[in-house]
C-alpha cells in the first residue's frame, strides 16, 4: 500500500472519530456552571436580589431557596461565590455556610442572621444608641 492510501485512512477515520464525539455530546445534556449563587426566599425581597444583580449586568448566576433540600455543602462548592439574602436560616443551614467559608468560600450576606455574625465578625452591641450614635 503505499502512503496516500494510508492517508486517506487515517483522514477518514479521524472524520468518523470526530462525527461521533459531536453526535455523543449533542445528546448528553450540559448543565451550564454558573460562578455565582443566589439563596433568597420570597420573605423580606429576597428574590429581589436577582433582580439587582440583573439591573446591573450580572446575569450568570443561578437562584436557589436557601430551604431547598438540595442545597448542601457539596452544592456549594461548584460555586465561586454564595450571596445569601435576607432570611432566617437557622442552626443547620449556618453550619452549612460556616463550613462552606472554611473551605474557602465566598460569601456575601444581607443582613445576615445572628446564627452568622461570627464568620462575618459582627458582635452584638450591649448599651443604647443616643441620637443614633453608637457609644
Amino acid at each position: 500500500m503505499s502512503i496516500y492510501l494510508y492517508w486517506n485512512l487515517i483522514k477518514k477515520f479521524c472524520y468518523k472519530l470526530f462525527f461521533i464525539s459531536l453526535f455523543i455530546s449533542s445528546c448528553t445534556t450540559h448543565q451550564k456552571h454558573f460562578p455565582v449563587l443566589v439563596l433568597a426566599t420570597e420573605l423580606d425581597f429576597g428574590t429581589y436580589t436577582g433582580e439587582i444583580l440583573h439591573a446591573e449586568g450580572f446575569n450568570e448566576f443561578s437562584l436557589k431557596s436557601v430551604y431547598d433540600e438540595s442545597v448542601k455543602l457539596t452544592v456549594l462548592k461548584n460555586y465561586d461565590v454564595v450571596i445569601l439574602a435576607q432570611s432566617e436560616i437557622g442552626a443547620e443551614k449556618s453550619e452549612m455556610l460556616r463550613k462552606y467559608v472554611s473551605n474557602g468560600g465566598n460569601l456575601i450576606a444581607f443582613k445576615p442572621d445572628r446564627e452568622l455574625y461570627d464568620v462575618f465578625g459582627i458582635g452584638s452591641l450591649e448599651g443604647t444608641i443616643d441620637e443614633g450614635y453608637c457609644y
